[in-house]
This record gives C-alpha cells, structure tokens and sequence, in this order.
C-alpha cells in the first residue's frame, strides 16, 4: 500500500490546516522513506511552534531515534528536548541510543542527545547522565562542551545531592578558552555553587579579557556573576581614606629609594578622599565599558548594574547615556530600563540630569511608562532645569488622560517641595489651575496647595481666600477636605472669613463625605479656641450631629473632643487646648516612590515587581578589610600556562625534553649569530655584536655597560655603573639556556611525530634564529632572521619544488608620544618569533627614544601593567639624550577584541599612558604542520558551523603570490601550493586555545580569476574576521 505524501512550502506548515493531522503525521514517522519521515517531522515540529500538544505522537518519534539520517535525527531530538519531561518513561526506552549518539561524528548530534539525557526527570540515571557530562565537557567540539554546561543546571535541579560531583566537571569548564563555553559554564556556577568564588580567582583576568568575544547571553551571566565577586572580593570605591603618615617602601630594582613614598602613587586620589582601586578592579571597569555599546538590552542593563554597585561615583555618570537609549525601546524593555533608571536616580540625581529631554513623556507612552518618567524628572530636578522641567509639566496638564493629569500636578508639588527657589512659583501656577475646567485638575492643584502651605515660606491670606471662593463647586472629596483644613489650620489669619465658611459647612454637614465631616468637626474645634462668641452654637450644633453619625471614627472623634475641649470638667485640659488642636506640623517630604524598589538588586525580577521572587540572590556588601588579591594571581613567571620548565617548538612541541633547553644550574651561557651571548654564575656577562656588552659580579656589585660603535638602530647607550639591584635585574633574570648551538637545540628532535606524519627535523627546519629564544629581561637588540618555510611531505608545488617565502616584516606602530611621555617615545612592532615565555604569546619589539634634554633614568613599565600580559621587559638605567634603545617582550593577548593597555614610568615620574596596543591578525596564529592527508581529516571534521565560505575575484598577477600573501597575512604553516591546479591549503592553530585553523583557497578559472577561500576553525569569530582580511589582501 503506497502512502500519499503532501509536500508543503517552508511556510505551509503554519498556515495549512491540512498540516495538523495526526493520524496522517503518525504513518509518515512509521514510513521506511526517509522523505516522509522528514515531512513528518516538519509537521511536528511547526505544530510545537504554533503552542499545539503533540505529545500523543511521541512513541512514534522515539522510534526514529535509530535512524541514521542527519536531519531527520536533528529534528527527532528537538522534539524529544520538548517532551522527555513529559514523557520520561516513554524516552528511557531509549536511553541507550542516546549514549550511542554521544559518539557521533556530527557535533550537533552529540549535543542534542546530551540535551535529551539531561531533560529526562527521572533521578534514577542521574548517574547516566553525570558520565555523559563528564564525556561532553572534554569534547573536541565546544558546541558541545557548551551543552555539557547547560545540562549541569538540569542535574542539579534533579538531584541536588550530585553538588560536589558537578563543582568538579565545572571547574574542567572554567578552564576552558572558548568563549562560546565560558558563558555557559558561569551560568552554571551561579546556578550550582555562586558562593565558591573560589573556583573564579584563576579566572578571573581571562573572563575579563574574553568578556567581549562571549555570547551576549554569557555576558549577562558573566556580568551578573562578575557584581557579586566585585563586592565580595574588591573594597568599596566610595570609602573615605585617613590620611598615614609618609613610610618609605622598598626601592625598585634600579631606582633611588630615598624617592619613593608609600603614598606618593594615591596623592591625586587622596585629593578628592579616595582611595586608588585594586587593579584587578579596574581591569573589571575596563572590560565591562565597552559593552554599554551592545544592542542587546540585557548586557546593557547588566553592565549598568555593574557600574552602580562597583564603580566610583564619578565614574558610574557614563552609563546613563546608554540607559536614556535603551528608555525609547519597545514598551516591556523600556518599563524594566525605566524601573532601574528611577532607583538609580532616587541616590545618584546627577547621573541623569544631563539627559533630562530624553525622560519626557511622549503621546505614545503607556502609562506606567508615564509614571516613571515623571518621577524621574522630579528626581533629577535642580536649579538649572527646573523651568524646562515645570513647562513640560504645564504642557502634560492639558491631557486628556486624568489620570496621568494628577500624577503630573503631584510631580510639580514633588519639584516644589525638593527645590525652595521655585516653590513659590510652583504655587502661582497651582494657583492658576484652580479655574481650570478639568475638575481633576481643580482638585489635585487644591490638594498640591495644601501641602506647600505647610512649608511656611509663602504668605498664606490670599491663598486661603481663593480656596475659600471655590469651595462651593468642589466636589471631590480630598479637595474639599484639603480646603477645610487649610481653613482651620490658618483661620486667625482670617478672622473674617473662616466663620462663615464654616456657617455654610454646618449646614450641609449631613450630605459630606467622612472624610469631610472628620475635617467640618476638626475646623470647629480650632474656631472654637479662637473665635468661641461667634462659633459656640455653631460648633455645639455639629457636636451633636457627629453624635448620631452612622461612621464611629466620625462618633469617637466628637466624643473625645467633647470631652477634651468643649467641657468644663477638665479646665486643665482645655487650657491646653490651643496648644493640642494648633500644634506645629512637621512639612511634608518628598514622596519617593522607587525607595522601596531600591531595596532590591537592580536589574532583577524582584526589582522589577518590586517582592522577594524565588531564587533572589540580594547584593553583599562590600568587605571591611582587603581580601588578598594574590588568590587572582596565576601567572608564575616566564614559561607559564604550559611552557615552565621547558621551552617550546613553534608548533607545541616540547624540545630536547624537560631539561635540555633550560638548565637548573645558576651558571649558564648563551649565544646568537647576530644577537650576541650571555653567561653568568655569580657573576656574569652579555655581549651583542650589534648592541654591545656588559659585565658584572654580584661579588662587589659592580658592573659596566660597553655599546659599539657606528650603530644607529638597535643601541644602548653608554651608562653609569649599575648598582647591585641593577646588576642583579640584567644578569641573570630567568634561568640560562643551557644550549649553545643549533645542533645542542634540536636534541632529541630525531624521532618527533606532529600529528600523525613522523616530520623529519634538520637545522632548517628551525624557523627563527637562536635569539628568538633568549630572555628578553637583558636589552637585547637583534634583528630576527629572515623566516624561510621548510616545508613537510606535501609542502611543495606541482613541480616538486620547495616553497620559499619572504621574510615577513611588519610595520612599526607609535605606542607613546614624547609629548605625553615626559620626553620619551616609543613604538612597537610585531616580530614573527617564536617567544621563550611560552607559545600562546606574541613576540614585540619596543623602540624607546630619548627626545628631552636630561638623560631618563629608570625606565620601567607601571605597576598596573600586568605581567600577565606583558613579559620579559628590563629596567633601563639610564638614557641618554637623543639615544634609543630597543626591547623584545612577549605579549599575551586573551581576546582579538581587548588590547593590552601599558604606560611608562621613568625619572621617578608617571605613569605616561600609551596608547592601546591592539592585538595583530596575523600573529593570532602559530604554525601547524600537517601532512595533507590530516589536513583533510581536520577539514573533515570542522563542517557546519566551524566553517567560512567566500568568493571572491584573485588578479592574475597574483597567482603566483598566494602563498606569500596568505603566510604575511596569518602565520601558517605552508600545507601545499599548486599553482598550476590553482590549489593551496594552509593550516594553523590559535595560540590560546590551539584550536587548529584550516585555509584552503580553490581557483576554479585561472583566465577569469574565480576563487573561492574556505576556513575551518572552532574559533569562528577568528576565521569571520581573518577571512575577511585574506579576501581583502588576495583582491587587491
């Protein structure tokens, strides 16, 4: 029997009905075609998407759990994701298809079927489920390390009681340098564990400077998570500081102590009494500043919230731009963005007063929008933009929304009463209100009046008698009980007028509100005290009229008065009476609204609905005493992050073993063809044909500094004799290199394997010279070696012919402007070398000049340089005028997006802030040696979202330059060039993460120039990025 399918358009399968019949979606999953299960499937799934229960289908989707197909599968397991919660039995049925999936070639795959295993409640394989975890969080694919964290969230909600088990597969995720699993992985510690902050400490700097690259919704979790370490871990910026006497510290390597002062850093800052931040604390500051630039609302908001509760005051103004953006969203952001500008500007007015236009009501603004506006502007009202401010409430009285109409006159009372210098003018305009034919207008302006009465800095007379005229046509009643009190509150100051007003209130007391009547009963009695010949009869009158009123408070209030006041049994009593009915009152304070939201963490749900809501984490507080900051500190000197206590290959791989680069013994030598040679026990010396020489014994503590002679680039001039702390910083900083020559270096190199090709290693394969690997703690000077490719099997042209390459040379880049440096200058540029301090970090050299009349002593970098960065740079004694000198460091760049921030120090002056050193594109990468079989495997296996595709048009005159202008562009290794095929392919890894980065570029017409590029990589905002670059430099 055939099956009749119907095959539908994208859009179909939303708006036909037809769509929606089960029993025929059943016999397609039941089919053997792999079409109709697909088709089956899609119905299914829009079905999902339309808010329909499928869930009596799902025996028959569980079944294609088997099916080998790749689509059908995606779609099986999106289903599945749905409804295991509702149907766990039915999906442990399947459980070991699920474990099999974990194996799959397609990454997507692996992580759906850990999405599934994750969403099954059943507590009975939660240990199932914490094996596929702990398999997916060493994945090589970080798609699906990064459901690996989302499924940690699951377990624990499962079963608490898996907590230990799952802090250690968290910190495995913690360690990770993919940003796409970083956010993840946050989440899922402020999920299981947000008090460990522990486990953050090594962390810390890298989620700063991968903070940029995260998803935007890993940022918020980084964010929120990012507040609460701040305010557990960092003292409060705000604090005030008592002043200490001056205490020497201990002198600098090459300074003169008796210059330095324990305060001398903080004088600026002891200024204005605050004390200077912690610099991991400004690294926070730092990193978290440019998102207040993204488009999502949520990071926005979250880099805000950071700002308030981390930041100094002064600093914390900047976010407010960016919160009067996001106030004109749509109508469900702009309530939250509006809720949290409120309560910030209840504590800090000044923050937003530069953007008081942004906070005016629009006619388009629901009212709650309205609301929060409006108390905004009464919050950021001063002296200089109140009259802008009360126009625009003038305009809003003209609404015909009433609502929104007595909200505006409470905002003018609100403006009056917290600015004296305009509260007389905010009563003329109530004033004016009370003819206006709006009666809401009319009552609110009369109960606005009321309450700047009280604040006694007006005359009241004629105020009192026009509430008086317009008595008789108020009808509502607070007005009418605001006039009432107004009345007797200033009745001997109208003597005249108060009595008959209160004659005309007697006579109509029975018809008033309560409200009324309880203010009728009031005014008597103040008119009695004051005016008894006039009023006595009047006031008995109303005595007893409240004694048979229907409302007890109205009953109980004229009793005690009677008993109080009118009565002649307790003279005492009534001697007092004036004193008890025309007592002082306290004036009125500002209302403020968004005082009790402020209580809770801004941001927040609670916040938002202003309640406790479950699962509210409330903001500590800032410690009393310094934490340690040293917990942040992993960075443990040259040859971390992997490479201690040996050095490294270009291409990862260990060299000579663990001691046959670096020797433990305190004596050591080196020497470089063109660089120079170092040795030292006790004492030691440095020579460079091209830069000079020095000498020194910590015997006696001296030492001599020769430079040669006729050498313009690259010189050290002559200085003073180091004293002991400065022979000490240039001898012997890091341990010697213990080889001498090229043959010493490649020891143990005969039999290395790269991959799966063994690579047969001579003296060229050595890519950069020996003085690549020399510390970089003495000046050295030399010019690195002309980088020459040796290729591997495969690395050669159609003809067999190895592929030569020439040098790459980048340009010098200015870093410091003597204008701004107190005299010194620097650039840098980036050197294609290997670095000693290990392989994730990239090599520079810094050219220093001397453009002031005074030689410059002791230049160093700032202390808030971190040497996590920034390694390998000496202290320069001395520099003589118009001298310069030059200095290899290595740079450890943590994001393609975050440059490395350094600032000078020299002559006991500074800091001198340079400008941002970016990172560089081409040396993001290290070479990869591949056979071209391997590189087709990796190429295999980084498909679907690892991979780039671009087109784009290559000059004829450049076919023969691919090779040079990909290898000057990105630092790859040369995996094969055909010119004559039009083929080449390149292959590379990141320098962090040592993620391998395929190129391949494809030339399908060699006439026309039709190339196509192709990238693969796990580091997809990489190849976006380097992709781009390539195409540009190829289509020049």
């Amino acid at each position: 029997m055939s099956l009749k399918v119907t095959l539908y358009k994208r859009t179909d399968y939303f708006s036909s009905p037809e769509a929606d019949n089960s029993d025929e979606i059943n016999k397609l999953l039941d089919s053997k075609e792999r079409s109709h299960k697909l088709e089956g499937m899609k119905k299914l799934i829009a079905m999902i998407c339309k808010g329909q229960d499928v869930s009596k289908s799902f025996p028959a989707v569980v079944k294609n759990v088997i099916v080998k197909d790749t689509e059908v599968k995606k779609l099986v397991y999106i289903y599945l994701v749905h409804y295991a919660e509702v149907e766990p039995d039915s999906a442990l049925l399947s459980i070991n298809n699920f474990q099999k999936d974990l194996n799959d070639q397609n990454q997507l795959i692996r992580a759906q079927a850990l999405r599934v295993m994750s969403s099954i409640r059943v507590k009975v394989i939660t240990q199932i489920i914490l094996l596929a975890i702990q398999k997916c969080v060493n994945d090589s694919s970080a798609y699906v390390r990064k459901a690996a964290a989302h499924a940690i969230c699951k377990v624990f909600s499962l079963d608490p009681d898996t907590r230990d088990s799952l802090i250690e597969i968290l910190q495995t995720l913690l360690n990770d340098r993919m940003p796409m699993v970083l956010g993840s992985a946050v989440s899922a510690f402020s999920e299981v564990c947000p008090e460990r902050f522990d486990l953050i400490h090594p962390h810390f700097r890298k989620l700063c400077k991968m903070l940029a690259d995260t998803d935007e919704w890993g940022q918020v979790a980084i964010l929120n998570m990012m507040t609460r370490y701040g305010r557990d871990q960092f003292m409060d910026p705000d604090r005030k500081k008592e002043k200490k006497p001056k205490t020497p510290k201990p002198p600098k390597q090459g300074s003169d102590s008796d210059s330095d002062w324990s305060d001398e850093d903080d004088e600026d800052d002891d200024f204005f009494g605050i004390p200077q931040l912690d610099p991991d604390h400004r690294m926070l500051l730092n990193a978290v500043s440019p998102l207040l630039q993204s488009r999502n609302p949520s990071v926005v908001l979250a880099v805000t919230t950071l700002y308030f509760y981390l930041a100094p005051r002064m600093e914390a103004v900047k976010v407010a731009k960016s919160l009067s953006r996001l106030a004109r969203s749509d109508r469900e952001t702009s309530f939250v963005v509006l809720s949290t500008v409120a309560s910030m500007a209840a504590t800090r007015p000044k923050m937003f007063a530069p953007f008081v236009t942004d906070y005016f009501v629009d006619s388009v603004d629901p009212s709650y929008s309205r609301q929060l506006k409006l108390e905004i502007l009464t919050y950021v009202a001063n002296e200089s933009n109140i009259n802008k401010i009360l126009r625009e409430f003038n305009s809003y009285i003209h609404s015909d929304d009433k609502a929104f109409v007595a909200s505006t006159i409470k905002a003018i009372t609100r403006c009056a009463i917290n600015i004296e210098e305009v509260t007389e003018t905010c009563i003329h305009g109530l004033m004016a209100h009370l003819t206006h034919p709006n009666e809401t207008v009319v009552a609110e302006s009369v109960i606005a009046l009321k309450k700047l009465l009280q604040l006694g800095s007006v005359e009241h007379t004629h105020i009192v008698g026009q509430l008086a005229k317009i008595l008789d046509r108020l009808e509502d009643p607070s007005a009418r009980a605001s006039v009432t009190w107004v009345i007797g509150e200033y009745c001997e100051k109208v003597p005249l007028l108060a009595p008959d007003v209160f004659r005309v209130l007697a006579k109509g007391f029975v018809d008033e509100h309560d409200q009324v009547k309880l203010q009728i009963l009031t005014l008597g009695a103040k008119l009695y005290l004051s005016n008894p010949e006039q009023t006595h009869l009047i006031f008995q009158y109303v005595l007893n009229l409240c004694k048979y009123d229907r409302n007890y408070d109205i009953r109980d209030r004229a009793r005690l008065i009677r008993g109080t006041i009118y009565t002649d049994t307790l003279p005492a009593m009534r001697a007092h009476g004036k004193r008890l009915m025309f007592a002082t009152k306290q004036p009125p304070e500002m209302e403020r609204p968004s005082e009790e939201r402020a209580r809770f963490a801004l941001g927040s749900l609670s916040h938002v609905v202003n309640h406790v809501v479950s699962g509210y984490d409330p903001i500590p507080d800032f410690p009393e005493e310094r934490p340690d900051p040293s917990v942040r500190d992993t960075f443990v000197g040259p040859g971390a992050d992997g490479a201690a206590g040996h050095a490294s290959s270009p291409y990862g791989m260990a060299v000579g073993g663990e001691d046959a680069f670096y020797s433990d013994d305190e004596s050591g030598s080196w020497t470089g063809s063109e660089s120079g040679s170092w040795s030292g026990s006790e004492s030691g010396s440095w020579t460079g044909s091209q830069s000079g020489s020095w000498s020194g014994s910590d015997d006696d503590g001296s030492g001599s500094w020769s430079s040669s002679e006729g050498e313009e680039e690259d010189q050290v001039p002559q200085a003073a004799a180091p004293t002991q702390s400065e022979s000490s910083a240039i001898s012997a900083p890091v341990p010697a290199p213990a080889a001498t020559t090229s043959a010493d270096l490649l020891g143990g190199l005969e039999s290395l394997s790269i991959g799966e090709t063994p690579v047969a290693v001579t003296a060229a394969t050595v890519t950069a010279p020996v003085a690549a690997f020399a510390p970089s703690a003495a000046p050295l000077t030399a010019e690195p070696m002309p980088f020459i490719e040796d290729p591997l099997p495969g690395s050669a042209d159609a003809a067999g012919a190895s592929v030569v390459l020439a040098p790459v040379e980048h340009e010098s880049q200015p870093l410091l402007s003597e204008v701004v440096g107190g005299g010194l200058s620097a650039e840098y540029k980036f050197v294609r070398r290997p670095s000693s301090y290990g392989e994730d970090k990239c090599t520079v050299k810094l050219t220093l000049v001397n453009h002031s009349a005074n030689p410059l002593t002791n230049i160093d970098l700032d202390d808030s340089v971190s040497l996590s960065e920034v390694v390998g740079f000496p202290v320069i004694p001395q520099l003589q005028p118009g001298a310069r000198t030059t200095v290899t460091v290595a740079l450890s760049f943590e994001s393609l997006s975050l440059p490395i921030q350094m600032a000078f120090t020299h002559s006991d002056a500074g800091p001198f802030k340079c400008h941002p050193l970016p990172p560089l594109l081409a040396e993001a990468l290290n070479p990869f040696p591949v056979s071209a079989e391997k590189f087709e495997q990796l190429q295999a296996q980084l498909g679907g979202m690892n991979e780039e595709t671009k087109s784009f048009s290559l000059p004829q005159a450049k076919l023969w330059e691919v090779a040079q202008v990909v290898v000057q562009n990105a630092n790859v290794h040369v995996v094969s060039s055909d010119v004559d095929a039009g083929r080449f392919r390149f292959a590379g890894r990141t320098k962090l993460a040592e993620h391998p980065v395929l190129i391949s570029i494809q030339v399908a017409d060699l006439n026309s120039g039709a190339a196509s590029l192709r990238l693969n990589s796990e580091d997809t905002i990489l190849i976006a990025r380097l992709g781009a670059a390539l195409v540009r430099a190829l289509s020049e």
